[in-house]
């Protein structure tokens, strides 16, 4: 199916446009600036004329809008103004496309919005599915923020939400920063180590929102996390071994909320998320494996 990509342009945006491109269907990448991409046509837009800007669009067949639009958490110091900036650039957009959508002549197949599994907020020890509560703190209130924007397009078309995990990728994203210090010999425990990651690879990720569209059965909130999560001493542990370096050198929690402030949090809390709608789905995961996965990307690294 044709996609129309808001946020086409990130490292999931690319990802997901190549794989359409590829399967023979065609990827429009909506970005307010011209600025090249690999993958995909790009096409301008503004919030004030979302909805002639999609309309201009060539479509020819079913299509779907998939909004992966926002500014990274971890792109420095969670500032008053980066808290700011990080919610209005996922909400604002949001809420501007699903009214769009209402106006639209020719109404997508359905709308396949981001959100991210900071919605569950963090726990050791619990186990969370897409029907478990939202956390409290700043993460779960940007997400519910987020989705509830895009749940305003339900009744015009069908919405999925796209609670992320950890996605591992060497283009971008949390592993080659957590790759280097494993480079250098420097590789260890971050924190206590008991912090759960709930990774996902790069492709299955581009699987599930492909999966997910052509499903129609599927709506609502989708875990995009592989269904093996580790701890984080664990997935240290399995980065050390793919490279065949040591993990020996531990990073204590003072010392990452020190150089982080609050932003450390994303490092030093996590949560075990299952994938539970996908799986009963009928979706096959190519890497549920984290050791699999990651040798896969740092082969040759």
């Amino acid at each position: 199916m044709d996609m129309c990509i808001f946020g086409g342009s990130g490292l999931i945006g690319q990802s997901l446009a190549a794989a359409v491109e590829k399967s023979g269907h065609h990827a429009w990448v909506m970005s307010r600036n011209s600025g090249p991409v690999e993958y995909g046509t790009v096409h301008t837009y503004s919030l004030g004329t979302l909805r002639k800007d999609i309309e201009a669009l060539p479509v020819t067949g079913p299509y779907a809008i998939v909004n992966l639009a926002g500014e990274s958490i971890s792109g420095g110091r969670w500032t008053q103004n980066r808290r700011r900036s990080i919610r209005q650039s996922r909400i604002e957009l949001t809420r501007a496309l699903s009214g769009a959508i209402a106006s639209l002549d020719r109404m997508p197949e359905v709308f396949v919005s981001g959100s991210a599994v900071g919605y569950y907020g963090s726990s050791e020890t619990a186990t969370f599915v897409e029907d478990s509560a939202p956390g409290t703190g700043f993460l779960p209130e940007v997400t519910m923020g987020w989705e509830q924007a895009a749940e305003n397009a339900a009744k015009q078309t069908r919405v999925v939400l796209l609670r992320t995990g950890v996605v591992l990728s060497l283009h971008g994203g949390a592993l080659p920063p957590m790759v280097t210090p494993y480079r250098l010999f420097a590789g260890g425990r971050v924190g206590s180590g008991r912090q759960w990651v709930s990774w996902i690879h790069i492709a299955d990720v581009v699987g599930i929102i492909q999966f997910c569209i052509a499903n129609r059965q599927i709506s609502g909130p989708v875990n995009v996390t592989a269904p093996n999560p580790v701890r984080m001493d664990e997935f240290g542990r399995l980065i050390g071994a793919v490279l065949h370096r040591p993990h020996w050198f531990p990073v204590p929690a003072l010392m990452m909320r020190l150089l982080f402030g609050s932003m450390s949090e994303i490092i030093l809390e996590g949560q075990r998320v299952l994938p539970e709608v996908v799986q009963h789905s009928g979706y096959e995961f190519q890497f549920q494996d984290p050791q699999v996965a990651l040798a896969d990307l740092l082969r040759g690294v």
